[in-house]
């Protein structure tokens, strides 16, 4: 009896491999352009309508075994949320560097005002915020690839 619940326990771990799928078709990619949906894939909670307003947004997502990504959203938002943004997650980027955004939507387009920051997480390297102050519109750009 002993012998037939190892080889069942061994079994099912070998058969499910420790995945999650989150789509059941394999090889088929992820597109999701609800506002609300994509904004929850980037920071796992939906938004707080009473401090953010989701404008637009667009996700992408690889069904390689790696994590590819690329997610841009363009957001109102408040100034008790962007601090708290801000000081938890974010530093001014004072380099010059531009990121190659390939495939940005077209409402993607940060404005003249905006100051452009990047994640204090070292082994983030390929994300972008642009902060309006005065339209207090915020624009983030997100890539793994």
């Amino acid at each position: 009896m002993t012998k037939y619940l190892i080889i069942l326990s061994v079994y099912s771990l070998l058969s499910c491999n420790g995945n999650v799928e989150k789509n059941s078709v394999e090889n088929e990619t992820i597109y999701i352009t609800n506002p609300k949906e994509v904004y929850k894939n980037l920071f796992h909670h939906y938004p707080d309508t009473s401090s953010v307003q989701v404008l637009h947004a667009q996700y992408w997502e690889s069904q390689h075994w790696t994590l590819e990504y690329k997610a841009f959203l363009k957001m109102k938002i408040k100034n008790k949320w962007w601090n708290n943004f801000l000081n938890n997650n974010l530093e001014k980027d004072t380099t010059n560097t531009q990121l190659q955004l390939t495939e940005a939507p077209d409402w993607f387009i940060p404005s003249n005002n905006y100051i452009r920051y990047k994640s204090k997480s070292k082994s983030i390297q390929n994300s972008a915020v642009y902060y309006d102050s005065i339209s207090k519109i915020c624009y983030i750009y997100d890539s793994e690839l």
